[in-house]
């Protein structure tokens, strides 16, 4: 099962997340084209935001509807869509680690990709919320988004695990 699919919360929470961030500092100063790419992400995710916003209020009805026939209306459009461009932007983020010839060329299809993958997510109904943002959020972290799964699978997301009543 591929990572994008899993229900997973990419999000980091007090010391896990400062330990994230001073990372990704250190990696922007000594990673090639990281900085350029993260910059050109940012742009790309601003330049389209008004589609994505579009998406946003165009997916509202669509939800609706998903909802009146269970949530399987649009389960081809996710399988055909979604998961794809998710995948996408994975692998991309993914090869970006490990083949820094590529570089320059993820620096260019990389942000429209992302673009194109955030407004899909939010246009096309999801039935699980968590997951639609979790996948977005994934977005707006490439090229580190493969890593940033990785460093929640090796340190965890920094959340307070609640106590639960184990008795009787």
């Amino acid at each position: 099962m591929s990572p994008a699919s899993q229900t997973v919360d990419v999000s980091l929470y007090g010391d896990s997340l400062q330990a994230w961030e001073e990372w990704v500092a250190c990696l922007q100063g000594s990673e090639w084209l990281l900085a350029w790419a993260m910059r050109l992400n940012r742009a790309a995710i601003i330049i389209s935001l008004p589609l994505w916003l579009t998406a946003q209020l165009i997916s509202i009805p669509l939800t609706f509807i998903s909802m009146l026939a269970f949530g399987h209306l649009f389960l081809p459009f996710h399988w055909l869509v979604v998961r794809p461009l998710t995948s996408l932007v994975l692998w991309t983020s993914e090869l970006w680690t490990v083949a820094p010839a590529a570089r320059p060329v993820l620096l260019l299809i990389g942000p429209p990709i992302v673009a194109l993958a955030m407004i899909m997510i939010s246009l096309i109904p999801d039935m699980n919320v968590d997951i639609r943002d979790s996948r977005r959020f994934l977005c707006e972290l490439w090229p580190l988004s493969q890593r940033r799964l990785q460093w929640i699978a090796d340190r965890g997301t920094g959340q307070p695990v609640e106590p639960r009543d184990l008795s009787g």
